[in-house]
């Protein structure tokens, strides 16, 4: 249908491309590379949102159908709502980004309804791109392309290497279902994606991906080869052996994995740790969606402060950004209320029997299933590694969830259709037109609001370099309020300036979103310029504690102390700087504990060592 001149149906594979594309956009745009795919798909899917409601106004062969799944996605976003609004903490971000995702899944789910000849299109958008990372990936591993991150040599168009596998991994599916679609997709070209795709990786050294990969060759080797069907038929000895010879095997598998990242590993363990402990405070309603970072940290840190890690667990601790593990996490920021409903929401998304359907006349079957093992094993890695939190990954189950929710198999609780011309009809037809003029409205400010934050950010990032900019930041408070990337550049940019009052007040409003020791590292900085030096240690000491093996903030400790007179303070700090283990080789690390070895050589002749300023302008990514 061509309302105005326009072709829905293309328009809708236009926006489905661009909102997954979004998500693997890399760009310096924002003070942070990962706002730029953040900001893009916010933007994209109020755009989706807004194309809905004009579906809906003008298509008249269309029906508007509210299954269970619809009303476990608007009850998860109604509870993270209040959570932000009320009993928790301040809304962020974060909340922004859960409720866009819940909004794409819905919208997704009833496009699909409307456009039901186009799930192998998406699928087919999902694996090219998946293709497109791959390649890159590859690219990056032959020299012919930079890596995102110098501490790894093959990441895809993101910093992180697991977000990209984790993406990669989800396509894998959509490669199945196309190639058992009806639109003969070629079984040397499926091939070559397949190996592509294993290939990349192993290149991007995620154990989490091999896993998934693992899980998606059985379902489907299972599916062709209706392995469950002969293992039901043997004998009961050889069930017995086949039993034990598969769990042996996954268990070997296991400890291999292990100890490919044993550090990795263990540093995981204490994060579910400390995680599990602070359920126990906030048992229901949890910390707030959005604060895992913050409190998380705050605890780990208290952790180490009374002295409860033990030597492994301090030397594999670091400052963490997530949970690595979606339930556990959910836990904290939304308490058992949030966990139940995210919960209930896989169980209504993997309930559905897809798998019994395939003797049906239903051309979309492979379409279905391949959503279904999507989802499966996002809901999988969830229990080993943070997804969510990956927007392409993210992105790729919500648009599976949507194509699952889409299913004919999903039982109906609520249908309304445009009325025909009967008078009998026109309420109905009213709230159809209703339906629609809410999306269309709802998308045009979502979609403004969007653009506005992505103009805000990009000044918030331009002011970093410009010489009017305090005039550049101010206008923008309202705007960025709950962007800590925000007040973390504000304070940097007052700190420079020497405007060390004002830039302590913009990083107290950044420790509210955020526990990044670099902010506490440069607040003592701000107190030590102050000549307050009680803050200043405090500030000090908050930061090395929140990551036990950064050396900067041990060396600023100890300066201070020496400058300060504090002479045995300074002794102990610069015993800590020389006994800590140097994750990372720098000449900023060694220069540290150069220093500390001539402190210590010098301390007993009272002689002052030459001990240079702390630099106010260390990236705070960078790692001691």
């Amino acid at each position: 249908m061509k309302p105005l001149g326009i072709n829905l149906t293309r328009v809708f594979v236009v926006l489905i491309t661009f909102v997954i594309s979004s998500t693997l956009v890399a760009s310096n745009w924002f003070y942070y590379a990962s706002l730029t795919p953040f900001l893009l798909f916010i933007q994209g899917i109020s755009l989706l949102i807004l194309f809905s409601g004009s579906v809906f106004f003008f298509r008249k062969d269309i029906a508007l159908s509210i299954n269970i799944t619809h009303v476990l996605v608007i009850a998860f976003g109604a509870y993270i709502l209040i959570n932000g609004l009320s009993f928790n903490s301040d809304y962020n971000s974060y909340h922004t980004y859960l409720l866009y995702c819940c909004g794409l899944l819905l919208c997704t789910s009833l496009l699909v309804k409307a456009f039901p000849g186009k799930l192998y299109v998406i699928l087919s958008i999902v694996l090219a791109l998946a293709m497109l990372e791959s390649v890159i990936c590859i690219g990056q591993w032959l020299g012919m392309l930079n890596s995102q991150n110098h501490f790894f040599r093959v990441t895809g168009t993101w910093s992180n290497p697991n977000v990209t596998a984790m993406f990669i991994v989800m396509a894998a599916p959509a490669l199945f279902a196309i190639k058992n679609a009806p639109n003969k997709f070629g079984l040397n070209v499926a091939i070559t994606c397949f190996l592509t795709i294993c290939l990349s990786l192993i290149l991007l050294n995620c154990r989490t991906a091999w896993v998934a990969l693992a899980i998606i060759l059985v379902i489907y080797i299972n599916r062709h080869y209706h392995l469950l069907s002969l293992f039901k038929y043997l004998k009961r000895s050889y069930q017995v052996v086949t039993c034990m010879a598969a769990i042996g095997l996954v268990l070997l598998a296991g400890v291999q994995l292990y100890n490919h990242k044993k550090s990795s590993a263990d540093g995981r363990l204490l994060i579910w740790k400390i995680s599990a402990q602070m359920v126990q405070e906030k048992p229901l309603t949890g910390f707030g969606y959005g604060m895992f970072e913050r409190e998380y940290n705050l605890h780990q840190a208290n952790y180490f402060k009374l002295h409860k890690g033990t030597a492994r667990e301090k030397a594999n601790a670091g400052f963490v950004h997530m949970g690595y593990n979606e339930f556990l996490q959910n836990t904290v920021e939304g308490g058992a209320i949030g966990l139940m409903l995210l919960c209930g929401l896989f169980y209504a998304l993997l309930r559905l029997p897809v798998f019994k359907q395939k003797e049906t006349k239903d051309k979309n079957v492979d379409a279905y299933i391949a959503a279904y093992c999507g989802v499966l094993v996002f809901a999988l890695m969830s229990l080993i590694n943070f997804t969510i939190q990956a927007i392409p990954a993210m992105c790729v189950f919500v648009i599976y969830g949507a194509i699952l929710t889409s299913a004919p198999y999903q039982r109906q609780l609520l249908v309304v259709r445009h009325a025909n011309n009967s008078r009998a009809n026109a309420g109905v037809f009213n709230k159809m037109q209703l339906i629609g003029s809410l999306l269309v409205a709802g998308g045009l400010w979502l979609s403004y609001s969007a653009f506005q934050t992505i103009i805000a950010s990009y000044i918030n990032k331009q002011a970093t370099s410009q010489a009017n900019a305090m005039q550049l930041l101010q206008p923008l408070a309202n705007g960025l309020y709950h962007y800590e990337s925000y007040w973390t550049n504000y304070g940097n940019i007052l700190l420079n300036n020497r405007d060390y009052k004002r830039a302590l007040v913009k990083y107290d409003h950044a420790k509210l979103l955020t526990s990044n020791p670099d902010l506490y590292f440069k607040s003592g900085i701000c107190y030590e310029r102050l000549d307050d030096k009680e803050n200043a240690v405090k500030n000090y000491q908050q930061s090395a504690w929140l990551d036990p093996n950064r050396i900067q903030p041990h060396f600023a400790l100890m300066r201070l102390y020496w400058r300060s007179r504090d002479t045995a303070s300074a002794i102990n700090a610069a015993n800590e700087i020389i006994t800590m283990p140097v994750k990372v080789a720098t000449k900023r690390a060694y220069y540290y504990q150069h220093q500390a070895l001539q402190l210590l050589k010098q301390a007993s002749t009272n002689v002052s060592p030459v001990i240079s300023d702390v630099s106010i302008n260390q990236p705070s990514t960078i790692n001691y």
